[in-house]
This record gives structure tokens, C-alpha cells and sequence, in this order.
């Protein structure tokens, strides 16, 4: 009879212990360091000009009419006549002291307008008694002279040769008298021929007052 072999038990393998991972440290980030920011330099401000100002400018006076002269001097008076051809609305006209000392006399048509042609107009100017001579000054807004126009003052005629451009000038002696303030005021040559036909009995006659 066969020996009967006893069974063989399967060798029991140790149970293999799975390794035990070392525990993995998460690594500490090294602290980051906040970059550190160069410094800014102030902006350096440009230095501030002080404003320049603006140059005071020198008030403008209103404009004078003319040197005018003491109100107590005394003054001659005369009248002018205006003698208008074609074109009168271009005429006009000073008469002022010669050495420019004195506002002159300026023509003044009626109620501010304009002469007219062929007309005649009259007005009295007072100017200081102590000028030896006057400035007559005639104008032409047009330019082509007064057409045969022309001032009389004291029994003489202005301004009659004025036939071209915008301006004539001539001078005027002071031949003007006053008698008594107040009273008539003469031109010199009148009353000279007035006196001679006072005295003598000429035939020489007083012309006229202004």
C-alpha cells in the first residue's frame, strides 16, 4: 500500500507591508519679499516766473478841443460870412489864432447840417484881442476845392482862390477894435474911414457894426 504523502501547505507568504510614503512636507515658499520700490523723486516743480504784468498803459487824457485861453482875456469879435457855389455841402472852415494858442472858431451850418449851394450864411467868432494875426483855414471833404466859394470877414474876402485839394490857408491880421465892452466892435479900416468922414467930411462913410 502506497504511503500517503502528507499534503504540503502552500507556504503562506508574509503579508508584505506596503511602505508607509514618507509624508511629503509641502515645501514652505520662501516668503516672497515685496520688491521694494525704487524711490520716486519728486517731480522738481520748475520754479514759477512771477507773472509779468501787463503794462499799465498810461491813461489817454479825453481829448482838449484846443488850447483855451484864460475866460479873462480879453476877446475881439467879428462876424464871417460863408459864400457857397456848387457844392456847399463840402465846405467848411476855422479861423484860430496863428500861433495855435487858442481853440479856434469853427463853421457851424444850421442845426448841425451841411451848408447848401449857393446860400450865404453868417456867424460871430470871439477870438483873444492880443493876437496880432489869425489863422484862416478852409476844408474840402471832396477834395476839388470850393468852386468859387469864399469866406468875408472885416470886408475881405478868404479862401476865394481855393479851387483844387482838400485845404487852403491864409492869414488874417487882427484889425479888429472894441470901442467900449459891450458896445460896437469895429474893423480897424472901417473905422478909420469912418472917422475920416467924421472929421474931414469924406466921402468915406461907416460900413458897418458887427
Amino acid at each position: 500500500m502506497a504511503e500517503t504523502e502528507a499534503p504540503t501547505e502552500a507556504p503562506t507568504e508574509a503579508p508584505t507591508e506596503s511602505p508607509t510614503e514618507a509624508p511629503t512636507e509641502t515645501p514652505t515658499e520662501a516668503p516672497t519679499e515685496t520688491p521694494t520700490e525704487a524711490p520716486t523723486e519728486s517731480p522738481t516743480v520748475s520754479p514759477t516766473e512771477a507773472p509779468t504784468e501787463a503794462p499799465t498803459e498810461t491813461p489817454t487824457q479825453a481829448p482838449t478841443e484846443g488850447p483855451t485861453q484864460d475866460p479873462t482875456t480879453p476877446e475881439v469879435c467879428f462876424n464871417v460870412s460863408t459864400f457857397t457855389k456848387s457844392w456847399g455841402n463840402e465846405m467848411e472852415w476855422t479861423v484860430g489864432c496863428s500861433d495855435g494858442s487858442c481853440r479856434p472858431c469853427g463853421s457851424i451850418p444850421p442845426e448841425g447840417s451841411s451848408y447848401v449851394g449857393h446860400a450865404e450864411y453868417t456867424q460871430e467868432c470871439c477870438l483873444p484881442e492880443d493876437q496880432e494875426s489869425f489863422m484862416v483855414t478852409c476844408t474840402d471833404t471832396w477834395g476839388d476845392g470850393w468852386h468859387g466859394g469864399y469866406l468875408e470877414i472885416g470886408g475881405n474876402n478868404y479862401c476865394e482862390q481855393f479851387l483844387t485839394g482838400t485845404e487852403w490857408i491864409e492869414s488874417m491880421p487882427n484889425d479888429f477894435v472894441t470901442t467900449e465892452p459891450g458896445l460896437y466892435k469895429y474893423h480897424k479900416p472901417n473905422l478909420i474911414k469912418f472917422l475920416n468922414h467924421y472929421v474931414l467930411e469924406s466921402k468915406y462913410s461907416f460900413i458897418y457894426p458887427f
